[in-house]
């Protein structure tokens, strides 16, 4: 059995997911697998939640919210800003000019999991650690 049939076995027969890869998903690499219960949302019922992963090296989860969120490891980064000052014109125009201050933000990048065989055991992983350990906030599908 090869690594990536292990993970695949794990996903769909251990986690009881449904592998529900589109012919045109397969066609670009992408694969999606949906849980085997239904996510509870308040009081307005229940919503299927399905995880993708990407072959651009993306994993993210539709839990029915307006998109879809990413689920890949963070690391912070710093980068070097110049800031500008903003001039205005009484006709409502402006214009940019530089300050010479540099300043240092600091964001979240996403790391990308370019082997498919890693991105699906880690989202094995997130979605047992996730997803199979709330029981609670589960409803059985119907």
């Amino acid at each position: 059995m090869t690594a990536k049939q292990a993970a695949l076995d794990f996903i769909t027969k251990t986690l009881n997911c449904k592998e529900t890869t589109s012919a045109r998903q397969a066609k670009n690499g992408t694969q999606e697998f949906t849980l085997p219960h239904r996510l509870q949302i308040g009081f307005e019922g229940s919503v299927d939640v399905k995880f993708t992963t990407y072959k651009s090296g993306y994993v993210r989860v539709d839990t029915g919210a307006a998109s879809l969120y990413q689920i890949n490891k963070t690391v912070v980064e710093e980068e070097k800003v110049p800031m500008h000052k903003i001039y205005y014109a009484s006709d409502g125009d402006y214009v940019q000019l530089p300050t010479g201050e540099v300043r240092t933000r600091l964001y979240k990048k996403r790391v990308l999991i370019e082997d498919e065989v890693e991105r699906l055991i880690y989202l094995s992983e997130y979605i047992d650690k996730n997803y199979m350990s709330r029981k609670l906030v589960m409803s059985a599908k119907k």
